[in-house]
């Protein structure tokens, strides 16, 4: 993330209440993003829980509003991802040990802690909570080589294809003064319709300084792949310069299914997109983005009818 606001840091006053910085600007009283000066985890400063030797199963909220966290156990206790926030990994994503994990704002991974030792002490680093074993004898447990088997999402079988463009609006100032979708603004008319059933690539163009987190809301996308692309061309002449190879996602951007995603500044990263019936949005999960009009409807439609 790019934080380009010195003064965009939410704080703790005295009384424990929480000050969120506005730019001194009552016209527009927004900043790019606000991060945090306290790291909770469920609301509690530095929290400390006695556990057992034995297999653990973590489900994992990052609630913050602009951080990526790097999340790691002390000691180099491995641990392993077995889902994201829409489901276990596929039968190619085997759950991997892992010593740190990194963690888009409102994502939701699951993981496998395993203590194989009954005394010690260990941290988990990035959320700031903290662990102590109990004496016990350590319970017996594999990790399966494999989970479920999901159903790729084949850009070959896609009816259309969309490209759309992240962007920012701003002043002679150079500051930042809206955050959009394809240059439209929340209330524009719907324009992605895609038929329930459907499968639809969704090539992401992000020409920011940002990374954004994007959810669709009631829509499983899978991720394809990613490119950089010359950022300058494309907004002097729309042109789509790639100027590297594609890349596949990350394996922890793998799990088979997912409904948030983060779309990196200066790549193009293709989704295959499926979704259920319905009118809902897709936004950059950023709060001051999505509420500064990078946030667009969506209405899937019923299956065309076959005669």
């Amino acid at each position: 993330m790019t934080c380009r606001c010195s003064s965009a840091i939410a704080f703790l006053d005295a009384q424990g209440q929480l000050v969120y910085p506005v730019s001194g600007n009552p016209a527009a009283p927004w900043v790019p993003e606000v991060y945090g000066d306290a790291m909770l985890v469920n609301g509690r400063l530095f929290p400390f829980v006695e556990v057992d030797p034995a297999p653990y199963r973590l489900r994992l909220i990052n609630a913050c509003n602009g951080r990526y966290l790097h999340l790691s156990i002390a000691e180099g206790v491995p641990f392993h991802q077995i889902a994201g926030d829409q489901g276990l990994l596929d039968d190619r994503c085997v759950p991997r040990g892992l010593t740190f994990c990194r963690g888009a704002g409102r994502s939701r991974p699951r993981f496998l802690v395993v203590r194989r030792t009954p005394d010690s002490r260990s941290r988990m680093t990035g959320g700031r909570s903290s662990s102590g074993g109990r004496p016990r004898k350590p319970t017996p447990f594999g990790v399966p080589a494999a989970l479920r088997p999901v159903t790729r999402l084949m850009p070959s079988e896609a009816t259309a294809a969309r490209t759309h463009t992240l962007a920012e609006e701003t002043n002679l100032f150079k500051q930042p003064m809206r955050m959009l979708i394809n240059d439209l603004r929340w209330h524009a008319p719907v324009t992605e319709t895609p038929r329930l059933g459907s499968t639809e690539i969704w090539s992401l163009v992000n020409v920011t300084d940002d990374a954004h987190p994007i959810h669709l809301h009631l829509v499983r996308f899978q991720i394809v792949d990613r490119r950089p692309f010359d950022v300058f061309a494309y907004q002097n002449t729309g042109e789509l310069r790639f100027v590297g190879p594609p890349m596949p996602p990350d394996p922890a951007s793998r799990p088979g299914r997912t409904g948030a995603g983060r779309a990196r500044n200066g790549d193009a990263s293709d989704r295959a997109v499926r979704g259920f019936a319905g009118r809902y949005m897709w936004h950059c999960h950023l709060v001051e983005h999505g509420d500064n009009e990078m946030m667009r409807p969506l209405e899937i439609l019923p299956e065309a009818i076959r005669l």
